[in-house]
């Protein structure tokens, strides 16, 4: 475990051993050229204890926008390393980092934009060895052809090579070292009532505002360990909610060697269908239904659900202030 505390020019790192229950080390880590409260982005540890953190300037303050993201690799105390990426010529959109303990190797995903933070024109996803992580280096992209976005979009004659509003939700780690980045439509739309409207009350009485959640369509995209490209996938959902923080949208990813489970809720409402996706390593996929939650008295919330064996999860269940934990398991 972690515990680190940002300031103007470091952070300040504690490094716990949780079986032991015992502090490794504490200290201030300072980066000459890096400001580690302002740049600070991800943070991921190895079992071994290493630590990895990604650092990027703000399109806001930087003249080459955010095509460049710091990787520091800190081995012990004092001990660390710096490395750079960059993104070509795009911005990184957003970016994933993971650590597969299984292969030892550092996992990095992520979407890159050519200006409109709304909007990806490609992706990348690789891994690679802690050792084996250049000074500096360019990060191999993926570029979404039209074929592929008139697939997600349902318009074939749609000229546009970029994805609109997708955020990435997870990654999975392949056996291989490969990366699978899981990507989902996210839309959130404020609106008001007549109550609250400007000057009702005067300036006394700030606005409140009413949000309508929409989780919709998935988009899969797996890589090699290299970066290069494998396949693609787009999966269908339609997922609506209003003024609950969409806690019972989004889907849950059920791992086992073979194949990938993705469940969701079909409709966010109190008589409502569970189905899922069942995906093998070539991206191959079927649609399923798994349970009814009529005259059960559910309300599933499979953002927080845990796995907690090969063949069986825990989902949290919600309704009209009473928590219950719903166990499902596979046969197969």
């Amino acid at each position: 475990m972690v515990v680190f505390t940002p300031n103007v020019q470091f952070l300040n790192i504690q490094l716990f051993d949780n079986k032991s229950v015992s502090l490794i080390y504490d200290y201030n880590l300072i980066v000459d050229g890096i400001n580690l409260k302002n740049d600070f982005e991800k943070i991921v540890v190895a079992n071994n204890g290493e630590i990895f953190i990604t650092t990027q300037k703000s399109s806001m303050w930087s003249k080459d926008g955010n095509n460049t993201v710091n990787l520091i690799r800190i081995l012990a105390k004092d001990m660390y390393s710096v490395h750079h990426f960059r993104a070509e010529e795009d911005e990184i959109k957003e970016m994933k980092l993971d650590y597969d303990n299984k292969n030892n190797r550092l996992v990095m995903a992520g979407f890159t934009t050519s200006g409109d933070e709304s909007k990806a024109n490609g992706y990348f996803g690789f891994s690679i060895q802690p050792n084996d992580i250049p000074e500096e280096a360019d990060i191999l992209i993926n570029r979404f052809s039209t074929e592929f976005i008139a697939e997600v979009s349902g318009k074939r004659n749609k000229r546009s090579r970029e994805l609109d509003d997708y955020v990435i939700q997870d990654l999975v780690i392949r056996n291989d070292g490969g990366v699978i980045i899981f990507s989902e439509t996210v839309r959130e739309f404020a609106r008001r009532s007549q109550m609250n409207s400007p000057g009702q009350f005067g300036n006394n009485f700030p606005m409140r505002g009413f949000i309508d959640y929409y989780h919709e369509d998935l988009v899969l995209l797996a890589t090699y360990p290299d970066g290069n490209e494998h396949w693609q996938k787009v999966m269908f959902k339609k997922q609506f909610s209003q003024d609950d923080n969409a806690v019972y949208s989004s889907f849950f990813i059920f791992k086992t060697p073979s194949r990938i489970r993705l469940l969701y809720n079909d409709e966010i409402k109190n008589s409502n269908t569970v189905s899922e996706y069942l995906i093998d390593p070539m991206g191959n996929s079927e649609r399923r239904s798994v349970l009814s939650t009529e005259y059960q008295n559910l309300k599933l919330r499979f953002r927080d659900a845990i796995q907690t064996g090969p063949s069986s999860l825990i989902i949290p269940s919600e309704k009209s202030s009473k928590i219950n934990m719903v166990r499902i398991d596979y046969n197969s």
